[in-house]
């Protein structure tokens, strides 16, 4: 880019503004990385990219999850509801407040 910028500033202003999102780029990417015609593979994929989907802000992420579901081929409700699903299988049971079992007792 160094060298890009002192011979042709303006070249190099017309690649940045003609580059694509991130995420853009990356998702038919990492798209071919992974057989989409099985469950597992698009599971791989939402994987890869959903992390950086879910850090943008609320009206790109809607963008972007349209694009997703565009190339793994299935419905947005199917995706945001198998995405439900994974964030609620990564969580950890929580541990019920109230009082402390003293050791030995049994519980109630």
């Amino acid at each position: 880019p160094d060298e890009l910028i002192r011979s042709d500033n303006g070249q190099w202003k017309y690649v940045i503004d003609e580059a694509l999102p991130l995420i853009e780029f990356l998702l038919p990417v990492l798209a071919t990385r992974f057989d989409l015609d099985s469950g597992q593979g698009k599971t791989q994929l939402v994987q890869a990219i959903y992390p950086l989907i879910s850090i943008q802000n609320s009206f790109d992420q809607g963008r972007y999850l349209e694009m997703l579901a565009e190339t793994l081929r299935v419905s947005l409700d199917a995706l945001k509801s198998n995405l439900v699903v994974e964030s609620n299988a990564g969580r950890r049971p929580r541990r019920r407040l109230g009082r402390r079992r003293r050791s030995g007792s049994a519980p109630p």
